[in-house]
């Protein structure tokens, strides 16, 4: 249940603000609980990068969005539509990060 909530939180951090100042807010907040729970710090920090990637797509205030609707001249609205599977297919893997460490450590086990 942690887990789910720490994808929450970095979700909508990632959501409103960008990659390096939610590492410096939210990283010395939730790496002790993280520890606690069992995670490696390396996994941890795969599992946090991921989950604050999903907020970037996220509407109605991911900043991707607001990128390529500079770049297409298309409104936000639109390109909302067609982000659901994506945010989906990336929730599904941070869930998969989160739940099963050796698909981050399987390197330096």
């Amino acid at each position: 249940m942690i887990i789910i909530i720490m994808i929450a939180i970095l979700m909508i951090a990632g959501c409103v603000m960008e990659t390096t100042p939610n590492i410096v807010i939210l990283a010395p907040l939730l790496l002790p609980l993280a520890l606690e729970i069992g995670m490696n710090e390396v996994h941890f920090c795969i599992f946090m990068i991921t989950s604050l990637g999903i907020g970037f797509i996220t509407p109605p205030m991911g900043l991707n969005l607001f990128v390529v609707s500079g770049v297409t001249g298309t409104p936000i609205v639109s390109i909302s539509r067609y982000v659901f599977p994506f945010v989906l297919s990336m929730l599904a893997i941070a869930l998969m990060i989160g739940y099963i460490p050796w698909i981050s450590l399987w390197l330096i086990d």
